[in-house]
């Protein structure tokens, strides 16, 4: 397979990612990613999601946790602002919104770091404005 087609689906099981995430869509999430997949969110991040996380099934379940315990069905989207690859890495900068039940509006911005082998997402590194994540759940409280 030439660079330009592996890059090419390397973005396509990112924007999978995506959108896996928004219709908590855990067997397709589960197809897009390795085994041993890594995910690391900043130090910076509330417990029990800062530092690096191993395991596909623990790390969808995580995220899927995350979101569905926080927001509303439905409401989540992710929006892909920008993103480039190269070779077997992917870096999507995307601004996710979703609803929480109580009506407050999530709006916060992401960059994603996707590595990716064997046609797999092998590894993420997420970078999100951990401030206002914290005031913005802090505040729900």
């Amino acid at each position: 397979m030439s660079q330009i087609n592996n890059e090419a689906n390397n973005k396509l099981l990112a924007q999978r990612f995506f959108k896996g995430i928004a219709q908590a869509d855990r067997a397709d999430l589960m197809r897009i990613v390795s085994p041993d997949l890594t995910w690391a969110v900043p130090q910076s991040a509330v417990p029990p999601y800062a530092g690096t996380h191993h395991g596909a099934a623990l790390i969808v379940d995580m995220m899927l946790g995350a979101v569905g315990q926080t927001f509303l069905p439905g409401t989540v989207e992710h929006r892909i602002l920008m993103m480039v690859a190269d070779g077997d890495t992917v870096v999507a900068e995307t601004n996710m919104q979703a609803r929480q039940e109580s009506g407050r509006e999530y709006n916060n911005f992401y960059v994603f770091i996707f590595e990716f082998q064997n046609g797999l997402i092998s590894g993420i590194r997420e970078h999100v404005d951990t401030a206002y994540a914290i005031n913005f759940f802090s505040a729900g409280h």
